[in-house]
């Protein structure tokens, strides 16, 4: 085993044990993301090697091998499987569009957008696109998002409402 594989492992079980979420809640969190990944597995492709970690903070990232991260503070969040389809194939983009091997440049060069919202706003877009492909509700990722963003925080204003321009141009 890789020492970086070794101190992933031993980060990922200590979130393991600090959680809050009872096993029973996370198995029933497991199972409901089984059945939801595995319905977006055909819509993007992806195959997609998902931990579930038991943490009251609303995360999710992705890893250097691809193993998309989400906690169980996050999950819990979800009212639906269409919110957890958006969340789960959001991520999917980041793994499909190698968002975790690369330095994020502070700026796109095309735009005065930095690049990390940049890929955010993308990531939201694909992730909806997916979802409706899989055929979940692409309105839920606006509900999932605006229940998880600062309302003060600009940067969340810009997501909602350049996903809420996508999804409207794109019905």
């Amino acid at each position: 085993m890789s020492r970086f594989k070794g101190i992933t492992l031993l980060f990922v079980l200590s979130l393991f044990l600090v959680g809050s979420a009872s096993a029973a809640s996370i198995d029933e969190l497991r199972a409901r993301v089984s059945v939801v990944s595995g319905r977006l597995e055909p819509a993007t492709g992806l195959k997609a090697r998902i931990i579930i970690v038991n943490d009251t903070v609303r995360n999710a990232w992705v890893q250097p091998d691809r193993s998309i991260m989400i906690t169980t503070g996050l999950l819990s969040e979800c009212a639906s499987d269409d919110e957890m389809a958006f969340i789960i194939a959001h991520e999917a983009s980041h793994v499909i569009s190698k968002d975790y091997r690369e330095a994020v440049p502070e700026f796109s060069p095309a735009t005065d957008i930095p690049a990390g919202e940049l890929a955010e706003i993308s990531a939201d877009m694909n992730g909806a696109f997916f979802a409706r492909k899989a055929g979940y509700s692409p309105g839920a990722a606006l509900k999932i998002l605006s229940k998880i963003s600062s309302e003060s925080n600009a940067f969340h204003k810009r997501r909602i409402a350049a996903l809420k321009a996508f999804l409207k141009n794109s019905d």
